[in-house]
């Protein structure tokens, strides 16, 4: 796992996040949104690894492929269902009887270190990689050691 959505309780959405949850409002908001706000945002949740101009511009692609920004609103929604599925896919965490390997940045201001925590104590065989100076992607913030983590984690299972 690379980032601390699974717990509603400790994820901190961003303002844009709730005005696009909010009825209407997401709506119309969506259709203001733009890559300025967008590089603003995006760069907030990194930690000293912030992305590039260029991968803002590939991002912002990505978002605006097939006019996905315009359904932002309906998107979103995807933050509800961490609530509604909270049982179900938390559960599942607490049924495992593997390993479970979290790569987390601990300067994610979406999923503050009180997350790190909470998968601790939830997660029956929780291993947790703290990424320092990383926020809400590992991935793109430190791909050689978030790499070389997954490899090591998956050298020692056994079948």
């Amino acid at each position: 796992m690379l980032n601390g959505g699974v717990f509603p309780e400790t994820h901190h959405p961003r303002l844009i996040q709730k005005i696009l949850l909010t009825p209407v409002l997401g709506y119309i908001a969506g259709h203001f949104y733009c890559r300025p706000i967008f590089s603003i945002g995006f760069s907030e949740i990194f930690g000293n690894n912030k992305p590039t101009p260029e991968d803002i511009q590939d991002f912002w692609a990505a978002i605006r492929y097939n006019n996905g920004d315009r359904v932002f609103y309906r998107l979103i929604n995807y933050l509800r269902e961490r609530q509604i599925f909270k049982k179900k896919w938390v559960g599942a965490l607490q049924l495992t009887h593997v390993n479970v390997l979290m790569i987390y940045g601990p300067a994610d201001p979406i999923n503050p270190p009180e997350f790190a925590s909470l998968f601790r104590n939830t997660v029956p065989h929780p291993i947790v990689t703290l990424a320092s100076n990383i926020g809400h992607y590992p991935q793109l913030e430190d791909p050689y050691n978030v790499g070389r983590e997954l490899l090591d984690f998956v050298k020692k299972l056994t079948v």
